[in-house]
């Protein structure tokens, strides 16, 4: 009687060969997954010109004052609609505060005038005509700056650039281009 050589399992280096296999394909699979779960730092940006360019939508569709409150000590952000009654005004919340990502904080705010805001709650009236207010709102992790939030006074003009810039009285080189735009749109009849 033959006596067959049945081996069961595998060898040591099959064994190694489909763990390096696996290994590679987890590591590809883990790095595309972070991109998904991970926000990025233009995320939470976009999330605030959306919440901007709602605001003034808002305000112009209903005619009243809508208000983006921003907090700087806890990084979040909410809506909320000012109501004039016989008592006074009343804030009602439209959108409850919001958290923005972990991976990007709130660094400052600066306004118009060049005053940099680090503390606090900024809040940035919307009115029924639309007009706002000159904010910078550099968004990143501390002490990096990764993009700045513009949000213009007229037109609900939202806009985000990398890194740390400045929109302010003696820094209007962006403006100048939509200025000359606007002159050149006035000029063709």
């Amino acid at each position: 009687m033959k006596v067959k050589n049945i081996r069961k399992g595998f060898t040591l280096i099959e064994l190694i060969v489909v763990i390096a296999i696996l290994a590679g394909l987890i590591s590809i699979l883990a790095s595309t997954a972070a991109n998904f779960i991970i926000p990025s730092g233009s995320d939470a940006a976009q999330t605030l010109k959306q919440a901007a360019e709602f605001c003034y939508r808002k305000s112009i569709l209903t005619n009243t004052t809508m208000v983006l409150e921003l907090d700087i000590d806890n990084d979040t952000y909410s809506v909320k609609k000012l109501l004039r009654d016989e008592s006074g005004i009343k804030e009602v919340l439209v959108f409850k505060p919001q958290k923005l990502p972990y991976t990007s904080e709130i660094i400052d705010i600066t306004d118009i005038r060049g005053f940099r805001y680090t503390k606090g709650i900024i809040k940035v009236p919307y009115t029924y005509l639309g007009i706002s207010a000159d904010y910078s709102v550099h968004l990143g992790s501390d002490p990096s700056i990764y993009r700045t939030l513009i949000l213009y006074r007229y037109g609900g003009k939202v806009s985000v650039v990398e890194g740390e810039q400045f929109h302010t009285s003696s820094n209007l080189a962006t403006d100048k281009n939509w200025k000359e735009q606007d002159e050149n749109e006035q000029q063709q009849p």
